[in-house]
């Protein structure tokens, strides 16, 4: 009886609730708008939209936290300065210093010679043909002529050694054509050093200069050629006639120049009083006559 009871009490409050329920928005329905007006009036609505809203900004977001602390971090990272390297430190040479580290050590030989174009004046062609005398020196360097530079040929006289039957020794002059760029002189001298050809040879023409013989320089000044040999011009195994035999063929030879008169050798760019060790004298500039 007691569970009926309470079951029948219940379901009258449930009704009662659902009634008032009913009643209450019956109620707001008809009196809506007297209801907004008294709210906008009394400002209750803005009141609540206030709170709600410092409600929501009182939240911390997730996402927002984060950012500020990316952005903090690369603003530390851009302020923290980063590890510099060490620059070397680089030496520089001044180009005075520099151009006399890179300039070769010149030859004393080369103290009396002047420039390039002074020898193609003097030492050209055209003036060993027409005769015409130059003053300036020839200045010849073993170096190989630029490739640029047109090579000309010319017949020159060159003086090697015939022994007669007697035994007698004297320079036999042959013509010989020469391959030259801008210094002739230079050129005929390495062809004569070099000795006969098949055909001289076989015409009992022999070669008395010494085998390891070596033109360093050639100049011609006043007249004067100026030749620069090696030290290995300086010994001859046949003696004192060896020795005037290598002189003729050089001054014979190089006198054949009409701007040649005289021949000084020198060796290894040093004048010398005397030729070995036979006393053969060439401190002074040789002539043909000076072979009596």
């Amino acid at each position: 009886m007691t569970r009926k009871k309470t079951k029948r009490s219940s379901g009258f409050g449930v009704l009662f609730w659902m009634a008032f329920i009913l009643f209450v928005v019956a109620l707001y329905l008809h009196n809506r708008s007297d209801i907004q007006q008294v709210l906008e009036n009394t400002g209750l609505v803005e009141t609540l939209s206030e709170r709600l809203r410092s409600t929501d900004e009182e939240v911390p977001d997730p996402q927002g936290s984060s950012e500020t602390d990316t952005d903090a971090v690369e603003g530390q990272a851009q302020q923290t300065p980063a590890p510099t390297r060490e620059t070397p430190q680089i030496e520089l040479i001044p180009d005075e210093q520099l151009s006399q580290d890179l300039t070769p050590d010149r030859d004393p030989a080369d103290s009396g010679s002047t420039s390039r174009e002074d020898e193609a004046a003097t030492d050209d062609p055209a003036s060993v043909a027409d005769g015409s005398s130059g003053t300036e020196p020839e200045s010849t360097p073993e170096s190989d002529p630029p490739a640029t530079s047109p090579t000309r040929s010319r017949d020159f006289p060159l003086y090697f050694i015939r022994v007669t039957d007697s035994g007698t020794i004297y320079p036999d002059r042959v013509v010989r054509e020469v391959a030259f760029v801008d210094a002739p002189l230079t050129a005929m001298l390495h062809v004569l050093i070099r000795g006969p050809n098949a055909q001289e040879i076989e015409r009992g023409l022999h070669h008395l200069i010494p085998k390891e013989t070596r033109l360093i320089s050639a100049s011609v000044r006043g007249g004067v050629a100026y030749l620069n040999f090696n030290e290995a011009f300086q010994f001859n195994p046949l003696g004192v006639e060896g020795y005037m035999a290598q002189l003729k063929q050089i001054v014979y030879s190089t006198t054949e120049f009409p701007t040649v008169n005289a021949v000084q050798i020198l060796i290894e760019g040093q004048e010398r009083e005397f030729l070995g060790g036979d006393g053969v004298y060439i401190g002074r500039p040789l002539r043909r006559d000076s072979f009596g």
